[in-house]
This record gives structure tokens, sequence and C-alpha cells, in this order.
């Protein structure tokens, strides 16, 4: 009975031990769209604002930067709104990542004058 017991054991721990793990998911599939980055005016004066609007299906994060002038928000749509001291154009970038390290930069240039 005890060599009866042992062969069980040893057997249970055979099948654990030989059981095949799986492999990590190394996908690299984007899980997001980035159709368009619009604003809803393209020239602006010193001290003025504009939305900008990013166009995203899916699953992702969202980083804004500007060239000069604030950015107000973190979401799909941002305030830009400018600086009373530069004019010229100021670029407004939106880089939109995933879980699987995908990542995709579109841009828009808004004018501000005086």
């Amino acid at each position: 009975m005890k060599r009866f017991f042992i062969l069980v054991f040893l057997s249970a721990l055979f099948l654990i031990a030989c059981k095949k793990k799986p492999k990590p998911s190394s996908s690299s599939e984007k899980l997001f769209t980035y159709n368009s980055l619009t604003s809803d005016v393209s020239s602006i004066k010193q001290g003025d604002a504009t939305n900008i609007k990013a166009n995203i299906t899916g699953a992702a994060s969202i980083a804004w930067s500007a060239s000069a002038g604030d950015i107000f928000g973190n979401d799909r749509t941002v305030l830009f709104a400018a600086g009373s001291c530069c004019t010229g154009n100021h670029t407004v970038t939106c880089t939109v990542s995933d879980a699987n390290n995908n990542s995709e930069s579109k841009s828009v240039v808004i004018y501000v004058h005086s």
C-alpha cells in the first residue's frame, strides 16, 4: 500500500513538472487607430485659445506637447492657449501609445498673430 501511494505521488509530480507552460504573449498588434488630429481654427490672436481634438479609437494613452503656448487638459480634446509673447507658427503634437509599445504621433500647426 505504501508503494502504491509513493507511485501515485511520483506520477503526479512527474505530470505537474512536465506540463508545458504557456508562452507569454509577444503580440505587437496595434490596439488603437489614430484617425486624425484637428483644430477648431488654424489661426488665433495672441492670448486666444482653440480646441484640438485627437480622433482615436481603441485602447491608448495620450501625451500632448506644444512648441510654444499652453495645453489645458489631457484627454482626446484639449485647449491650446497662445501666450501673449510669441507670434508665428506653433506646433501642437499628440502622441498615442498602447500596451504593446506601439505609438503614433500627429501634429497641427496653429498660426498665432498679434
